[in-house]
């Protein structure tokens, strides 16, 4: 079977370490375990300075405009940008169509891009997209900011689940916030994040030396790893971790990553006074993760957003970890409460309480982790998803 993959975001790029370019990698090659053939058509990848005409300009001329303008106008001039984009895109990907002749384009929507669904129109050939982001909400949560394309981006985001054969959502939440854009709301399947369990890997040497170095041979660790945001919890981590230290002796907490706040946490943990108790590593190479994790008795995830899967709390299933998760949809549809883990609200007292559970009951703690851990590695892994990909392809093409 020939499949097509492309994505039209104008940043996105395939090896990148970033979620998306694993993402994107990780299922281009489990579909070719399977013994097809794919073609990727990563628009981020294909364009170079210059190939569209976007008036480019330094970033201190960037900077300077946009700090004279208001946020409505330089939003919508990054969108006037990207329907530039957008258009190159398709032209792109029409020629691929032709020279290529796929049964399959598989797509990562992007916000603002219907390219994929200009080019695949009326080709004769299925069309499966993969939504990850209710993307107009999450646009304006980010940059704090309206559109004058508003109507279009609402347009679009009408396309990208109403065109396609079928559509992915990473889960149910998702799901029912695009359920109203369609007419086939049974064609919206839920599909979580995961992992691949041949890149859990730890390197046993520099576990070892990490422990002797930091002194981590008699303590239990609490740890987070990932990028440094709000929205992820970490401070919420260091007060609680902050209420129970004394408690614990034997416990040190390890925040493994950086980001924007990672210096307002640092005089949090000096202000609560346990910066001795609490190990910022700042950021680390991607092949040290999984050490990392290894060293870690219990992991926390304590903050998530509404919507999306969190790969963190895969990779830390795998491990066999246990796991504390935001109580969230997307981690309901993945995680039960005391069946795989502890699953809180992102308060300080719950995750007190969760942190002394686990602190207290080491049984308990590793029935979990190894009941999440055969789940995560039966059903939750990219061959797993590709597999999905392929039937649901085969059961449409039987019904047609």
């Amino acid at each position: 079977m020939k499949i097509l993959y492309y994505s039209a975001h104008p940043q996105l790029k395939l090896n990148t370490q970033s979620g998306p370019g694993t993402h994107m990698r990780e299922t281009i090659a489990a579909l070719r375990e399977l013994g097809h053939e794919v073609l990727p058509v990563i628009i981020g990848d294909l364009l170079s300075p210059g190939t569209v005409p976007t008036g480019n300009v330094d970033n201190r001329s960037r900077s300077l405009i946009k700090s004279l303008i208001p946020k409505i106008l330089w939003r919508s001039l990054k969108e006037l940008k990207l329907m530039k984009t957008d258009r190159y895109a398709e032209k792109i990907l029409v020629q691929q169509l032709a020279r290529f002749k796929p049964d399959l384009v598989y797509e990562r929507a992007a916000y603002f891009q219907v390219s994929g669904i200009n080019a695949v129109k009326n080709k004769n050939v299925a069309h499966f997209i993969e939504v990850n982001a209710p993307f107009i909400q999450e646009i304006r949560e980010f940059e704090k900011a309206n559109t004058l394309w508003l109507r279009r981006a609402k347009r679009v985001e009408l396309l990208q689940i109403e065109e396609p054969d079928l559509v992915y959502v990473v889960s149910t939440a998702l799901k029912k916030h695009y359920a109203g854009n369609t007419t086939e709301p049974e064609k919206i399947h839920v599909v979580p994040n995961c992992v691949n369990p041949k890149y859990i890997q730890v390197d046993l040497e520099m576990k070892n030396k990490l422990i002797d170095t930091f002194g981590l041979g008699d303590k239990r660790i609490i740890g987070f790893v990932g990028s440094i945001f709000p929205y992820h919890g970490v401070d919420i981590l260091i007060e609680a971790f902050s209420i129970i230290a004394d408690e614990f002796p034997d416990t040190l907490l390890l925040i493994v990553g950086d980001g924007e706040i990672l210096n307002d946490l640092k005089k949090s943990a000096i202000d609560l006074n346990i910066e001795k108790k609490v190990l910022f590593t700042g950021s680390r190479p991607h092949h040290e993760v999984f050490t990392w994790i290894d060293i870690m008795d219990i992991c926390v995830m304590a903050k998530s957003n509404w919507y999306g899967s969190p790969v963190k709390i895969f990779e830390y299933g795998a491990m066999g970890k246990g796991i504390i998760a935001p109580n969230t949809i997307p981690v309901k549809d993945v995680m039960q409460d005391k069946v795989d883990g502890i699953l809180i609200d992102p308060k300080i007292d719950e995750l007190q309480n969760a942190l002394k559970l686990f602190l207290s009951d080491h049984n308990l703690k590793t029935h979990l982790a190894n009941q999440f851990k055969k789940k995560v590695l039966s059903n939750f892994t990219w061959k797993k998803v590709s597999e999905k990909i392929i039937q649901d392809y085969e059961a449409m093409q039987i019904r047609r």
